[in-house]
Parts: structure tokens; C-alpha cells; sequence
């Protein structure tokens, strides 16, 4: 089991836009997928940036939103192929309102116009990451992307991975114990 403080888990909540997504009221999968979105596009200036680079740098390409059409096809008349034309839909418009049409308005020195305007590909690929990366650490800070624990399965009964901080979660006692723990294992190899 390993031990990730919450602070080092890139959430809606510890991004560097949190304040402009709490005063849009934005919370769950969408603001996670702009916080991601938001972080990538500050490049070396963002916390997670070192995080970024071992993450596929054009997002989750298995997912189906990025297959070809070709491929595409021959999900037709799947309930997976209206999936994910309805997904892919649905996050357009979510981009084009609370991001083109809202961060950017009301925001512009944090999320420039001119960069986000022709970046619904940046938001898909974000989308991606969270999709195929997030773990949900608890009612305050919801879903998030939690660096080295992505390497684990994060959709199993196992626990492999405890993710402790402020406002819930572990406290610092037993992210101590976890540490003694681990190190008579790593002493012991």
C-alpha cells in the first residue's frame, strides 16, 4: 500500500483555476476535465507538469471518442456507438458553454480567449485522462488524477493505493504508520 497526500493529486479543488471554477459553481467530471485541461496548457509553470510528461501526451487514444470513423463503423448500431456520439456531443457543448462562453469570458487573464477558443481537442484529451485515470478521494475533493497510483488499477476491490490530506481522508498518523510499514518492507528486501 502506498501512501499519496491529497495536495499532490491534481482535483477541481488544487488546480490552479479552483477559484475560477468554484465561482462558476462547476464541480464534478467537468471541471476535473478542465482543471487537467487548464494544468497541461500552463506547460513547465503548471505543479503537475513532471506528471504530464509520463501521461500519453494527446490523451487516452484507445478510448472510442478519438477512433477513426472506419473503426467507428463497425460499432454501428451498437449501444456503444450511440454512446459515444452522444458523449462526444455532450462534452462539445459543455466546452462551448462553461469554458468558450463562460471561463473564458468572465476569466480571460487565467483562460485566454485566443487559446482556448480552437481547443475542444485539448478538452477531449483531458476528458481522456480523467476517463481512463481518475480516482474519486473523497466527498471534498472528488475525482482526481493522482500521480503514481494511476500506474495501479484504480477500478478494483484492492486497496493499493491511500490517498490522505486535509479536509477527510487519513490523517497523519496513520500516513506514519503506513511509512514505518513500508520501510521495514523496503529494509526487509
Amino acid at each position: 500500500v502506498r501512501s499519496i497526500p491529497k495536495s499532490a493529486c491534481l482535483s477541481a479543488r488544487t488546480s490552479s483555476c479552483a477559484p475560477q471554477l468554484q465561482a462558476e459553481r462547476l464541480g464534478g467530471g467537468l471541471a476535473l476535465n478542465i482543471a487537467i485541461m487548464h494544468e497541461r496548457s500552463l506547460r513547465e509553470k503548471s505543479k503537475w507538469h513532471g506528471y504530464f510528461a509520463v501521461l500519453p501526451h494527446r490523451g487516452e487514444r484507445t478510448l472510442p471518442m478519438f477512433w477513426p470513423n472506419a473503426a467507428l463503423q463497425t460499432l454501428r448500431g451498437t449501444e456503444l456507438a450511440a454512446h459515444v456520439a452522444a458523449d462526444v456531443i455532450s462534452l462539445r457543448e459543455d466546452y462551448d458553454e462553461h469554458v468558450v462562453n463562460g471561463l473564458c469570458v468572465r476569466f480571460p487573464e487565467v483562460f485566454d480567449p485566443s487559446l482556448y477558443a480552437k481547443g475542444f481537442e485539448s478538452y477531449l484529451e483531458a476528458a481522456s485522462l480523467a476517463a481512463s485515470r481518475a480516482f474519486f478521494i473523497g466527498d471534498v475533493f472528488g475525482e482526481a488524477l493522482v500521480p503514481v497510483a494511476d500506474a495501479f488499477n484504480h477500478r478494483t476491490d484492492a486497496e493499493s493505493v491511500r490517498v490522505f490530506g486535509a479536509e477527510g481522508g487519513f490523517d497523519e498518523n496513520e500516513d506514519e504508520e503506513t511509512s514505518e510499514e513500508e520501510s521495514e518492507e523496503e529494509s526487509e528486501e
